[in-house]
């Protein structure tokens, strides 16, 4: 099932582009956690060809994100 529908939410922290690719810091959080929230952080590595998205890969850390944008 979707996270999203299992109360799993997202805010974007960062947005970073260079030329065909597109970095995105996200702080991810459970919506429905009853003892308050606890942010986890993770990046999103994009890659876009003729104007559209055609690639995207999930990283824990932001430098391995990172490397993947050279």
């Amino acid at each position: 099932s979707c996270a999203g529908t299992q109360g799993m939410r997202a805010d974007v922290v960062e947005t970073f582009a260079d030329q065909d690719k597109i970095l995105v810091g996200l702080s991810v959080y459970d919506a429905n956690h009853e003892h308050g929230r606890t942010d986890a952080n993770r990046w999103q590595a994009l890659t876009v060809e003729h104007g559209k998205v055609t690639d995207i890969r999930g990283f824990d850390d932001r430098e391995d994100a990172a490397r993947r944008m050279r």
